[in-house]
């Protein structure tokens, strides 16, 4: 969303930097109250209607957005932040790749995870993303060698990338 507002020039409203009151003009009160009801359509059409619901009372696009913010980055409750983290962590935990599902599909997944996790000062260290990420690989043969020879180090000097993704630590 943050990028539709700047393409339509709506930031400065969106993050309170630019206010109604602040305005002298007629004209400029009636463009920044055509603003808002642009930011308020562009909320309406892209969340989906158990979260419009919870915002739909607001009557201006800075509150919708501002409680839309509140929602997903629960920056008000520490109780909501440290539910929040503990299902993103336990997401993180137990997200398994399915046999020949998409690598790169449950990568970014994973990657994201951590990166909501991170918005919500949780700090999960590498060691432990890269553990979780060979725990989620399946139990197949090739990812158990290449989960040996990432653990305990093996074949150093190796492994190339291609190989890697092979799921091989060893040339064939």
């Amino acid at each position: 969303m943050g990028l539709v507002f700047r393409k339509k020039k709506l930031t400065e409203i969106v993050s309170v930097t630019l206010q109604r009151d602040t305005l002298t003009t007629d004209e400029g009160k009636t463009k920044f109250d055509e603003e808002q009801v642009t930011i308020m359509q562009l909320i309406g059409m892209s969340l989906p209607a158990d979260k419009l619901h919870q915002i739909r009372h607001k009557t201006t696009g800075t509150e919708m957005w501002k409680a839309l913010c509140d929602i997903y980055e629960c920056t008000k409750n520490q109780t909501t932040i440290a539910h929040r983290s503990r299902c993103l962590r336990n997401e993180l935990d137990t997200t398994k790749l399915h046999p020949g599902g998409d690598v790169n599909e449950h990568l970014s997944k994973m990657v994201n995870i951590r990166t909501e996790l991170t918005s919500l000062n949780y700090n999960v260290e590498d060691i432990d993303m890269v553990e979780m990420l060979l725990e989620s690989l399946p139990n197949q043969y090739e990812f158990g060698s290449l989960k040996s020879g990432i653990r305990y180090n093996l074949g150093v000097g190796v492994t190339t990338s291609e190989r890697t993704r092979q799921g091989r630590s060893k040339p064939a």
